[in-house]
């Protein structure tokens, strides 16, 4: 049983921002009332959501317990129940979010499954249907999306294949880290090949400059051309802008990199000059000839079109006008469909009250014809029964089947009957008069005193024989009428 503090909480949780709050107060409340402390042992609270597709915070219902898979693992839940719980008629956003969050503390790790990702999501063919099918236009949806019924869903997932392990999940083949790139180019790694000037010479150590801080990380190197490269140097940097292709100094081109090699180190350490001397000559390589350019090779008979430049100009500022007019026109097409959007949530809205209107007024209409239809025959029967009663003289027709005789309704008094209306008359008086002297009669006062008591004694004497003989005619009276 949910307690009463639980139920107002739970009641002003849902008021300020929930959709359908009647909704979500019955299914959370029937939730409740199941698992809240026994069965699934479940227990609510409100904690922020953020969402994984848009990012947003908001403060959600927040569902959690334990399912107890067995002695030492157990399948920790938590149901998110959002804004637009449970309809999905609007940015799909009404359906629950049901996450599995193990605690490492206990040893408990993620396994994923078919219904659990690796970041802990629960999917499942009735979330799925749930997606699908629960939209506001079809109220008996709820009769098969609840939030019980997803807790009964998620219990025999868990049970079955449990998506907690006890051992955390083996550690996957990682590629190799890459090779370290040193942060001063006059230091020389043991990985990178030797220059031609460390052949026969070694390389003194480099001692570090001391500094108050980190030091600066170097630029790294350029990637350096092949100097056998058959693509022409000049296809190799970028376009000229428009106004500078007539007087753009293309590369020039060469036959080694401009570029030292990796590791080179500008001041040489010192060696013997014989072997100095040597090196440069012996380890030169043969210098080929530039290739020729056959396509943009100079021709003097070639001129700069100016013409081509006004066109390419030309070009650019429709293609510009372009993007902003199509730019334009996709805001207006956005805030078009949200507008459109807008006015089929409010139409959509106004055809299920019209729908319900419509039944119930359907309602009112058969009443109101039923009561006419038994009103017009009444109207009828009480035409026939009237035309009866003018035709007929000695009898009263209540229906068009049954009439009463006049004789059985009046009847006349007769002359014994008004003698015994006048008898009880006199009984009546008399015995008020009796009461009145002896103070009997609506509380008045006693008349009898000792001035008047003679002739009070007489006179109630006197009626007292009255009263005998008139309550001997009227039973007398009786006894002839019967």
């Amino acid at each position: 049983m949910v307690s009463q503090q639980v139920s107002n909480w739970l009641f002003n949780v849902i008021q300020p921002l929930y959709e359908h709050k009647k909704e979500v107060y019955a299914h959370v409340f029937q939730f409740l009332q199941l698992h809240l402390k026994k069965n699934l042992n479940f227990k609510i609270r409100t904690q922020i959501y953020t969402s994984s597709g848009s990012g947003e915070p908001n403060l959600l219902i927040n569902l959690f317990g334990t399912i107890q898979i067995n002695e030492q693992i157990g399948t920790p839940i938590e149901i998110w129940v959002p804004f637009a719980y449970p309809y999905v008629d609007y940015e799909n956003k009404g359906a629950p979010i049901v996450y599995i969050v193990p605690d490492h503390s206990k040893g408990w790790y993620l396994k994923p499954n078919n219904n659990v990702d690796t970041q802990g999501m629960f999917y499942h063919p009735y979330l799925t249907r749930w997606h699908r099918e629960c939209l506001r236009s079809n109220p008996d949806s709820l009769n098969m999306f609840s939030l019980v019924e997803l807790a009964n869903v998620i219990y025999r997932s868990v049970t079955t294949d449990s998506p907690i392990a006890s051992k955390p999940p083996g550690i996957t083949n990682t590629p190799q880290k890459p090779a370290k790139v040193p942060l001063d180019f006059n230091s020389i790694s043991t990985e990178q090949p030797l220059n031609l000037h460390q052949l026969n010479t070694e390389q003194p150590a480099v001692i570090p400059v001391q500094t108050t801080g980190p030091p600066l990380p170097a630029k790294p190197p350029k990637a350096q051309n092949d100097i056998y490269s058959s693509t022409p140097l000049k296809y190799q940097a970028p376009l000229p802008l428009p106004h500078e292709a007539g007087k753009f100094n293309y590369p020039e081109e060469r036959t080694s990199s401009p570029l030292p090699p990796l590791g080179f180190i500008n001041q040489q350490p010192s060696r013997s000059p014989a072997i100095a001397s040597a090196v440069p000559h012996t380890m030169t390589p043969p210098q080929p000839s530039p290739p020729v350019d056959l396509i943009d090779g100079e021709n003097p008979l070639s001129e700069t079109n100016t013409g081509v430049t006004n066109l390419t100009h030309e070009l650019y500022s429709k293609i510009n006008h372009f993007l902003s007019e199509e730019e334009k026109t996709i805001k207006d097409v956005n805030e078009k469909t949200m507008k459109i959007k807008v006015l089929y949530e409010q139409l959509n809205h106004y055809y299920s009250l019209a729908l319900k209107n419509s039944s119930f007024l359907d309602d009112i209409v058969s009443q109101l014809t039923s009561k006419v239809r038994d009103l017009t025959q009444l109207n009828q029967e009480l035409g026939v029964v009237n035309e009866l009663n003018h035709q007929s003289q000695d009898s009263i027709a209540i229906s068009s089947t049954k009439k009463i005789p006049l004789d059985e309704i009046v009847i006349a008094d007769l002359p014994m009957i008004d003698t015994l209306y006048k008898v009880s008359a006199e009984i009546n008086s008399i015995t008020d008069t009796i009461n009145l002297i002896s103070g009997n009669f609506h509380n008045e006062q006693e008349i009898v005193n000792e001035k008047n008591f003679d002739s009070c004694l007489k006179t109630t004497r006197k009626m007292g024989r009255e009263l005998f003989w008139l309550h001997f005619i009227k039973s007398e009276i009786g006894n002839k009428l019967q």
